[in-house]
């Protein structure tokens, strides 16, 4: 995809999922990509559905084609070292997105308890409390819901390309 059509594509993701007038700054995009690795492999794997809803998920937010396609590859953070990954200001301040990606990742193929703990881990180090963890939590199961009956909806019969996870 050609860069232009690349940043039209995240201004679009930006505006339809969290109704940003522009596109943030591509700052620390690759610590952002580590710590959802991270999160992913909070119960010690990285399944082949994670790993493909990350690159998918970066490159549908428009990051730069050499992080979507590190992202294929990318070793998650020793355990302990998350607290000094998330310093940055930019991920400081756009702590509550970190934790929803880092939730919906983890929820690709069930969200298991090593995941919370490391869902937690990074939130701590984001300086956000349990009541704020459990509101995006709670936020993300909402949107699993809607999205099933948003699917049940439009195709009540099914549909060829349909997951069957969705299936009537």
């Amino acid at each position: 995809m050609d860069d232009a059509l690349r940043v039209r594509a995240a201004v679009w993701y930006y505006r339809e999922h969290f109704g940003f007038a522009k596109r943030p700054p591509e700052a620390d995009l690759r610590l952002m990509a580590i710590a959802l690795v991270t999160v992913a492999n909070g119960d010690r794997q990285i399944t082949p559905q994670e790993r493909n809803w990350l690159v998918g998920y970066f490159a549908a937010k428009g990051y730069p084609p050499e992080v979507v396609k590190e992202a294929m590859s990318l070793a998650p953070a020793e355990p302990g070292k998350i607290a000094a990954l998330l310093q940055s200001d930019v991920l400081r301040t756009n702590a509550r997105i970190l934790i929803y990606d880092a939730i919906l990742v983890a929820s690709v193929d069930g969200y298991r308890p090593g995941e919370e703990k490391a869902v937690r881990e990074m939130a701590t180090a984001l300086g956000m409390d349990e009541a704020a963890v459990a509101e995006v939590e709670g936020l993300v199961r909402e949107e699993q819901q809607l999205r099933a009956r948003r699917i049940q909806i439009l195709m009540p019969e099914g549909h060829p390309y349909l997951d069957e996870r969705y299936d009537p």
